[in-house]
């Protein structure tokens, strides 16, 4: 079973930070496994109504070249995660600490320019009646 929970254990969270090169120890991690498997990770940290990814991980993607199918389905699932986890403790906004790649995130519907992408959280988490 695939699930992405919020890494509670504060040296598994400090390893994966390390491993994404983020010094910032308040930082978030949701880490997304089947049983075992680790396939993705997503650190960001949350200030007043802004969350800012910080930085992204698929398996082996090293951003590249395009993201394949698998690989575009777990970025997808961390950073829609990543949004609605955000919400919960009050963001409106998100944005990422690093460009687009591949209009990746200009697909989801974020706004990018050469350094960020950035959207409000309702274009990534919606809620159907």
């Amino acid at each position: 079973m695939v699930e992405i929970l919020e890494v509670k254990d504060a040296e598994k969270r400090r390893a994966i930070l390390r491993q994404n090169g983020i010094a910032e120890d308040e930082a978030t991690v949701l880490k997304m496994a089947d049983h075992d498997a680790v396939l993705g990770s997503c650190c960001l940290h949350i200030r007043k109504d802004k969350a800012v990814l910080l930085a992204l991980a698929a398996g082996e993607y090293d951003f590249g070249g395009k993201p394949d199918a698998e690989q575009s389905f777990i970025l997808d699932s961390l950073v829609r995660c990543a949004a609605s986890y955000a919400e919960t403790k009050g963001a409106l906004f998100i944005e990422t600490a690093f460009p687009d790649f591949y209009d990746f995130f200009r697909r989801m519907g974020f706004e990018t320019d050469s350094n960020h992408a950035f959207a409000s959280i309702a274009v990534i988490v919606k809620y159907h009646a």
